[in-house]
């Protein structure tokens, strides 16, 4: 614009002095009449030029609109329940209503308009589905407080907002109708749910799962419950259902005999009519073999054997033994023994499975197959005796670049001058700066360790001191090191360290054995039990650097919702404390991977931690170590909710209160637009409109500019 006046004003400069050219003095016009009629036809050319600014006025008008009567359905999950009337679902039942609502507005002559809205609509994605604070506010947000003539809210009053919605419905100062849909009391019913179970177990050995049964009746009820797995029962229990309420959570010892992919079912039956009256399922993954120790020793130990027995005793490890014969080669023992269901440890002596005689030729080439089963490799007492060069040279590679655990005992510090420089001889020198102590080791736990896997099944009997004979003890551990068991100094008795990929354990007592021949109190006494938690601990723990210990991930919550941060919570033993690391990279269906910074627990080693936002509904890939472990997961647009069949009056007659509105029964429920004012109301507008599109100006201008040119032309005749 300012380019255009400037043209125009250039042009009105040479229409000026055009004017007032030479020629001009010869014309009939002379002396002051040439100057006033150039100023008159000057002033059109900078009148236009001005309009070309875009000069405006202010206009003050109004505007005559419809008030709206905003209709909100609750279509939250426990809106899915019964309406307890006609049979369909409370969401169903609300939509069919406020379609009808709309149809007899529109069609009956009715002032103002109304609007339907699903509550889903109007919340941002991650939030509860039963946000009503954000519900209210987002009405707000598309209509103006005086455009609405009031909200009418049909719901079962399930509320879950991050805010009060009563002081929301309070500030807002518009009517609020509630409308209530729902039973007012809980049907009965009766819910068997899985509450955990091992992702996987070995055939013939005891595990774990718990169950929980949710009842609602009006009466006692008598139920029992079964387990079974493959069909075949497995578990059973009598559950005695008391009104009106009853909650029951136990656990179940189970074994199972069959490998494979077992599907267990939980089933609630009647004891009278023997009707089902709930069920569930989950899977469990049965192992054909355990967790195998390879066992290294040239002389054998009682260490060793109390090893052998607390690992063999329950069913949870299999033991490979190998021992060099004199004129070459020598023998593999497998060693397992699961425990028949009911039996005790004690019926069934330590035993052995089966025998592999070898040659001499074949010895050699063995060992590497046999070991590449390993889940820790247990060192005893002169562990190299007779073992060809290869074994050794294979060994150090093994340790250094599997994922097996390393168990290093008393005696496994000879023949360790022959071994290669590296991780495992630098475990085995550990052992050799052992000590002995000049009283009784009294063995504890410290208190920062309290919590490590190993201890776990220990931890019940590290409140007092477990006294053994003069023992020896490390002066000092490794300062990467973490202490598992000291004595009352504070002296290292027991420690873990890395050693690659592998996970090692240095055991400095050689008479803990002995504790339950101190007691004689045979196997069930305190110590026999501390001395086999103490050994199944350690093998636990290290076999998590095995394919047993294999890389896991997880999420919670297990179900995520847009916007809704998700912690991921890797396992591995390969992660140690101390700076991000990485390794974790998550997806979408068909999508790029990316890499998301795992954050590994500042005290123990193997746990990492990442936070991720997902920002869109659809299906997602973790995976941990570029092709480990990899898990799928869904993410919808809503966090889950808990059901709840009751319709909450109470809370809907509070919203309604609080908004200056009424509460209606579903069934009174086409009262609740009678009373709005939806009369049309003005709203004051204010606008501006440019000059140049005034008519009368430009009709002045036009005049201006004619009366200009109509007296030169006069003023110039002869």
């Amino acid at each position: 614009m300012p380019g255009l006046a400037t043209l125009f004003a250039l042009l009105a400069t040479f229409a000026v002095a055009t004017l007032f050219s030479p020629r001009f003095f010869t014309r009939p016009l002379s002396g002051g009449r040439r100057f006033w009629l150039a100023v008159l036809q000057w002033l059109p050319l900078l009148a236009l030029a001005v309009l070309l600014l875009d000069p405006a006025r202010v206009t003050r008008f109004s505007e005559t609109r419809e008030r709206v009567i905003a209709l909100v359905v609750d279509d939250s999950p426990s809106m899915g329940g019964p309406d307890g009337g006609s049979g369909a679902s409370r969401v169903e039942a609300a939509r069919a209503w406020s379609e009808e609502v709309v149809e007899e507005w529109s069609a009956g002559g009715h002032s103002g308009d109304v609007v339907r809205y699903n509550l889903d609509e109007l919340i941002p994605s991650g939030r509860s589905g039963s946000d009503m604070a954000e519900g209210l506010l987002a009405v707000t947000r598309r209509h103006s407080r005086e455009e609405l003539a009031g909200i009418v809210w049909v719901s079962d009053g399930r509320d879950r907002s991050l805010q009060s919605p009563l002081e929301v419905a309070r500030k807002l100062g518009i009517p609020i109708h509630t409308v209530g849909i729902g039973p007012e009391s809980e049907p009965e019913s009766i819910r068997g749910r899985w509450l955990e179970a091992p992702e996987r177990a070995t055939v013939g050995t005891p595990f774990l799962v718990r169950w929980g049964i949710e009842a609602r009746s009006s009466e006692a009820v008598r139920a029992g419950l079964v387990i079974r797995s493959g069909g075949l029962m497995a578990a059973t229990s009598e559950l005695n259902i008391q009104p009106p309420e009853t909650q029951i959570e136990d656990w179940e010892s189970l074994t199972l005999e069959q490998g494979g992919r077992q599907t267990l079912s939980l089933e609630v039956r009647s004891l009278e009519s023997g009707e089902l009256l709930a069920s569930s399922t989950t899977e469990v993954l049965i192992e054909d073999t355990p967790p195998t120790l390879v066992v290294l020793e040239g002389e054998p130990s009682r260490m060793v054997q109390s090893l052998s027995q607390a690992a063999l005793g329950d069913g949870r490890y299999r033991v490979v033994r190998f021992q060099a014969l004199p004129e070459g080669g020598g023998v593999a023992w497998s060693l397992f023994r699961p425990i028949p269901s009911g039996q005790s440890v004690g019926e069934h002596p330590w035993s052995m499975d089966r025998m592999l005689r070898m040659e001499a030729s074949e010895w050699e080439k063995k060992f590497p197959e046999l070991i590449a089963e390993a889940a820790v490799v247990v060192l005893g007492r002169d562990p190299f005796r007779g073992l060809p060069e290869r074994w050794r040279e294979e060994l150090v590679r093994f340790v250094d670049q599997s994922r097996a655990g390393v168990l290093a005992l008393p005696g496994s510090e000879l023949g360790a001058e022959g071994l290669a420089e590296g991780g495992l001889k630098s475990l085995l020198g550990w052992i050799e700066t052992r000590r002995t102590s000049p009283t009784a080791v009294r063995v504890r736990c410290p208190a920062e360790s309290r919590s490590h896997p190993a201890l776990a099944p220990i931890w019940t009997f590290l409140d007092r001191e477990w006294e053994i004979g003069p023992d020896s003890y490390f002066p000092e551990a490794p300062s990467f090191s973490e202490p598992l068991l000291v004595d009352r100094v504070g002296r290292t008795l027991t420690f873990e360290t890395r050693l690659g990929l592998s996970r090692a354990a240095a055991v400095s007592l050689s008479g803990i054995w002995t504790l339950p021949a101190f007691s004689g109190k045979g196997s069930d006494s305190d110590e026999a039990r501390f001395v086999n938690g103490f050994w199944i601990g350690l093998l636990d723990s290290l076999a998590r650097s095995s394919g047993y210990g294999a890389p896991s991930i997880h999420i919670r919550p297990a179900s995520p919702s847009v916007s809704q941060p998700i912690e991921i919570l890797v396992e591995d033993p390969g992660i140690n404390p101390g700076s991000q690391a990485g390794g974790l990279e998550i997806r979408p269906d068909g999508g790029n991977w990316a890499t998301l910074l795992l954050h590994p627990d500042p005290s123990w080693r193997g746990i990492g931690k990442a936070t991720w936002i997902p920002r869109e509904v659809g299906n997602h890939e973790i995976r941990y170590a570029s092709g480990g472990a990899i898990l799928a997961l869904s993410v919808t647009a809503r966090p889950p909710e808990d059901d709840d069949y009751t319709l909450n009056a109470r809370f809907l007659e509070s919203l309604a209160e609080a908004g200056g509105g009424r509460y209606f029964p579903f069934e009174g429920r086409h009262e609740a637009l009678a009373d709005f004012d939806t009369s049309s109301f003005e709203v004051p507008k204010e606008g501006r409109v440019p000059m140049r599109h005034d008519a009368w100006i430009g009709a002045a201008l036009a005049l201006l500019f004619c009366v200009g040119w109509g007296t030169r032309r006069l003023l110039s005749l002869p």
